[in-house]
């Protein structure tokens, strides 16, 4: 299970394959993120969706931040709305799918995961979580 949350901690590099423009405004965010001040985090990502709504990078920041901070259900919803909005996207995938593992609703995590590889069938997060 350590190994599925390893899993999403590690996503939050991927911040800026999203969009390269916007990771020095996200930088705060992260940074707060990796100094475990989740909550001061999150009210800042919540003022950078704000100003960019629809940047992908800043709403997967929001969806990381969020299962620290333990409200699952929230981050849940954000990956979600990840998938539909960039359908393309295997991250948002696999965090779900890590997610739904943690609740041990197994079939819904490998249908995320399957979701992932077919979007980057290179993904090797997303292999090595199906394989788990």
């Amino acid at each position: 299970m350590k190994r599925w949350l390893a899993a999403i901690t590690l996503s939050i590099t991927l911040c800026g394959v999203f969009n390269i423009a916007s990771a020095v405004e996200l930088s705060e965010v992260e940074s707060l993120m990796r100094s475990g001040n989740y909550q001061a985090a999150l009210s800042k990502s919540e003022e950078y969706a704000r100003a960019n709504p629809t940047d992908p990078a800043g709403r997967f920041s929001r969806g990381l931040i969020l299962v620290r901070l333990n409200r699952v259900d929230e981050a849940i919803a954000v990956f979600n709305e990840l998938t539909r909005d960039y359908p393309r996207l295997p991250e948002p995938y696999n965090n779900l799918a890590v997610l739904h593992a943690q609740r041990k609703d197994f079939d819904k995590a490998q249908k995320a995961l399957e979701s992932a590889i077919a979007t980057n069938p290179s993904y090797a997060t997303a292999h090595e979580n199906l394989g788990d």
